[in-house]
């Protein structure tokens, strides 16, 4: 008998043919992922007989992300199966090391790509395949290089002084003169 990751457990009832005949083995039985056996015993005056009952219960369908998170930046969910992440510009690779990935079901494998150039390619791929090993759903982070190379100050200033010129965020080089 299959039956669906969905049940957990199951009730045998058997009825010997003799009515003086005694049934063990019957009732509500637990069951664990893949092949469950149950021994049924009929006994009749020490004469025994053994039927076995075989069910098969299918692995979970759960291929589901939790989180995404990167060494490398804040990764931000876009759908459910999209993410982006940026990085600072001088990345030019992402490396699975880089990638974590928190599934829904611990018993879900994921797949990641070992490695991915920036430089050919913005998008890194994961699969996530279901305990029951046919279930998977593959997911996709885009990812964008920060473009922000603004080194400026915001503001120059020398407490008790005066600089010139007047600051300005293009000007690099500044006097301030100190009297005695």
């Amino acid at each position: 008998v299959d039956v669906d990751y969905d049940d957990r457990e199951i009730t045998i009832d058997a009825i010997a043919e003799h009515n003086e005949a005694i049934v063990s083995g019957t009732g509500l039985k637990n069951l664990k992922v893949g092949l469950n056996e149950f021994e049924i015993e009929v006994n009749k005056n020490g004469i025994r007989r053994k039927y076995i009952v075989k069910v098969t219960r299918d692995g979970s369908h759960n291929a589901n992300i939790i989180n995404i998170t990167s060494d490398l930046g804040e990764v931000e969910k876009i759908s459910d199966t999209k993410y982006k992440l940026t990085v600072a510009n001088e990345v030019s690779e992402i490396l699975s090391r880089n990638i974590q990935v928190q599934t829904e079901d611990n018993k879900a494998t994921v797949s990641k790509q070992s490695r991915i150039d920036l430089n050919e390619t913005k998008t890194y791929k994961i699969r996530v395949t279901a305990e029951d090993g046919i279930t998977s759903k593959e997911y996709e982070i885009e990812i964008n290089n920060d473009k922000n190379t603004n080194a400026n100050l915001k503001s120059l200033s020398v407490t008790g002084y005066e600089i010139n010129p007047g600051f300005s965020s293009d000007e690099e080089d500044y006097t301030v003169e100190v009297l005695d």
